[in-house]
């Protein structure tokens, strides 16, 4: 079965970490194949961070070339569905947006937050690239819920969790699945 890749966003100083290793490994379990990409690393204008470091990855790399589309993931995310799991409550023309850790209501709409993994298909890749890349950069979340045709096939914490460490742009801990 041809998975989509996965392109898991990180830095270097968390690569050795034992919740990004443990991150990479759920996905790897599940047969995927995980591909680094290494974000910005600063302290200021931290909400921004991923979102930039996304809109440089998709301004160097090539990506369109992906037949079952990619998955972009987070460093601290736990995968807890197969393929055959996600591709089952997938939209196949929507961007999946099937990690995330909460929920808020804005509008009488319900936005995600705690982005953690998406899946984009081959179709939706040209679009998302070219929203992303003339987007001002802002909180990557909020981007994310702008996004055309984005859909949640899964409730909060239902395919992925995000696991518990220590925010490199607040300090603080970021309780989560406990890594043992």
């Amino acid at each position: 079965m041809n998975l989509p890749k996965v392109f898991m966003l990180t830095i270097p100083k968390n690569l050795l970490t034992k919740t990004t290793q443990t991150s990479i490994l759920s996905w790897e379990k599940k047969g995927f194949e995980v591909h680094l990409v290494y974000g910005i690393e600063r302290c200021s204008e931290t909400s921004k961070i991923v979102m930039d470091s996304w809109k440089r990855f998709f301004t160097n790399e090539f990506v369109n070339n992906h037949p079952n589309g990619i998955i972009l993931a987070e460093d601290d995310s736990y995968l807890l569905k197969n393929w055959s799991e996600l591709i089952y409550a997938f939209k196949k023309k929507n961007i999946n947006w099937f990690g995330f850790q909460s929920t808020f209501k804005e509008n009488n709409k319900l936005i995600p937050v705690g982005v953690q993994a998406f899946y984009i298909p081959n179709e939706q890749l040209d679009s998302y690239i070219q929203q992303i890349l003339t987007a001002k950069s802002i909180h990557f979340d909020r981007f994310n819920s702008r996004v055309k045709l984005v859909y949640y096939p899964f409730k909060a914490k239902e395919a992925v969790l995000e696991l518990e460490r220590i925010s490199l742009t607040t300090g603080r801990l970021r309780k989560g699945y406990k890594v043992d």
